[in-house]
């Protein structure tokens, strides 16, 4: 749930620090007084586009910061923890805008692109609002929504497994197929391809010892010649390393008599004179296996050129060439098996079909079934909020061809009509923002448990209502407050009183600049504001009386 909201130099706030409690919390204020300013923070710190326009007045930069409690929020964890954002059970974004619109997107201190920002945002909380950012209109959410209310998230996620196991079947097979109708030459080249490795004849691991080879060969006079001089500066003369190590010896022997301590340097000369000895055969024998042979450096070189040419035309490495031939030879061997591999891959389809089609036919009823009770439900919750003659229809259409989806195989659409007679029609285009907003709240109610998202954000729900109905709006949001955080914007006391809590907003102008402020409000503080909306301005003995008795019903 959302605990803190930190906005600065954001429209008309300069700044304001918000600390928010779970079940509903009323935002309250005189109209004008910047309410839309808390939904238009929200929208920014969960990914949506901003503009120079947001940052205030004579700003060079705007801020938004929100931090959310995740311990009701497994899906939103587990999302940070696979993108490695995970700061134990806290997530904090931040938003900042500068004044000629460019903007920057954090998660937990990193930086991140608004896209990833919306998808966790749309984990963490559910603005009900205006018609740009109704989640309702969005058929993913329709179907995600009506899912949820039939607990079928499970059984759509099993078809979706087998949609995708029945895919990459499908894929398989049209590959194998179209290698099959271009067998001829594809089977030419490749018989001529493996010819080509097959004569080089590469063995794994011979790229490497090849080029020690070469370079033995190429550098043969060299080592020879060397090997030479060494050899006789370790025992040609008089002054070779073996004599003076003999004259070392000599010289060293009567001290460790005289001197204890020289013993240590007596050994390490022996140890020494070891060493060079075994030096001097192991360099001899080395010198006896050298060979200067042209031929063999020829057919190295050959060799080599060949390798480079055959790897450039695979466009490999040369190491890769044993690699590469057999990947070949399994291409030609598999198309040359083809047609018993096709009438496999066949089968292998026809299973997994039938076996998506059986549960795509479960889904589709069950999703039928609770698309009816979700209508009933939610038109009768509408008939409660107001819109007497109000229709909530949700409609299952087949997809227009019977190839698998992962979805399922219909399209689920949700209808609304708001007269007799009228035919039920889109909601995006039959629904005004505030039957959207009451709309969303029945389907939030009727579906409450259900989802996932711990945090909604409803703005101004109760447009065009008042008296019973207002009470009603008030009685369902914090019947929703109950099981999440939930958050209102409104204007009538009735809905106002029955918040957990209350936040009242308001605007002050000091040097000619306009301020926003937001605070908790507690005790008479809240009496105050609920008789304000009762009374308007002049405050009178009846208003507060009746205000407390609104507070003392709903507490």
């Amino acid at each position: 749930m959302l605990t803190d909201l930190t906005i600065r130099n954001l429209a008309v706030v300069e700044q304001a620090e918000i600390a928010f409690e779970s079940g509903l919390t009323t935002l309250t204020g005189e109209t004008g007084a910047g309410k839309s300013i808390i939904i238009q923070a929200l929208l920014l710190v969960l990914g949506e586009r901003a503009s120079s326009e947001t940052v205030r007045n004579g700003e060079k930069r705007g801020d938004v910061a929100a931090i959310f409690d995740l311990r009701d929020s497994p899906e939103a964890l587990a999302w940070l923890q696979e993108q490695e954002l995970d700061d134990e059970l806290e997530c904090q974004l931040r938003r900042t805008i500068t004044a000629d619109g460019r903007s920057k997107s954090y998660i937990n201190g990193q930086p991140s692109p608004a896209g990833r920002v919306r998808e966790l945002g749309r984990l963490l909380m559910d603005i009900h609002g205006q018609h740009e950012y109704q989640q309702l209109l969005k058929g993913d959410a329709q179907r995600a929504l009506l899912d949820s209310f039939g607990g079928l998230n499970a059984s759509a996620g099993k078809l979706a497994d087998c949609y995708q196991a029945w895919r990459e079947l499908d894929q398989r097979y049209t590959e194998l197929s179209n290698d099959q109708q271009d067998q001829s030459d594809l089977v030419e080249l490749l018989n001529f391809q493996c010819q080509e490795l097959q004569t080089l004849a590469l063995e794994p691991g011979e790229w490497s010892d090849l080029q020690q080879q070469h370079q033995r060969a190429r550098n043969g006079s060299r080592l020879l010649e060397n090997c030479q001089q060494l050899t006789r500066l370790f025992d040609d003369d008089d002054t070779s390393i073996q004599s003076l190590m003999a004259a070392a010896r000599q010289l060293i022997d009567p001290l460790r008599e005289i001197d204890p301590e020289c013993a240590t340097i007596a050994q390490m000369i022996e140890e020494a004179d070891i060493q060079i000895t075994e030096a001097s055969r192991s360099l001899r024998h080395y010198a006896d296996r050298l060979e200067i042979d042209p031929q063999q450096l020829a057919w190295l070189e050959e060799r080599i050129s060949a390798a480079n040419a055959l790897a450039r035309k695979h466009q490999c490495e040369p190491a890769q060439l044993p690699e590469q031939q057999q990947k070949l030879t399994e291409r030609l061997e598999a198309i040359e098996q083809s047609d018993d591999r096709l009438a496999a891959l066949q089968q292998e389809i026809e299973t997994v079909r039938q076996t998506y089609d059986q549960l795509a036919a479960e889904l589709s009823s069950q999703r039928q079934q609770a698309a009816d009770e979700l209508s009933t439900q939610v038109t009768a919750t509408l008939r409660q909020l107001g819109m007497n003659e109000a229709t909530l229809v949700i409609q299952l259409e087949p997809r227009p061809n019977d190839a698998p989806h992962p979805q399922g195989m219909e399209k689920i659409s949700y209808l609304f009509s708001a007269n007799p007679g009228m035919q039920p029609g889109q909601l995006g285009r039959i629904a005004s923002g505030g039957e959207l907003s009451r709309i969303s709240l029945a389907l939030q109610v009727c579906a409450q448990g259900q989802s996932s998202v711990p945090t909604l954000v409803f703005d101004e729900v109760d447009v065009g209502v008042g008296g019973a109905v207002a009470e009603i709006v008030g009685q369902l949001l914090n019947q929703l407050g109950q099981q999440r955080q939930v958050f209102c914007i409104t204007h009538l006391p009735q809905v106002a009183a029955q918040g957990h809590q209350q936040s009242r907003i308001s605007k002050s102008v000091n040097n000619h600049q306009t301020a926003t402020q937001v605070e908790a409000l507690s005790g008479e503080e809240r009496v105050t504001e609920i008789a304000r909306m009762l009374a308007g301005i002049e405050l009178t003995d009846e208003s507060l009386a009746h205000a407390r008795q609104m507070l003392a019903h709903h507490l």
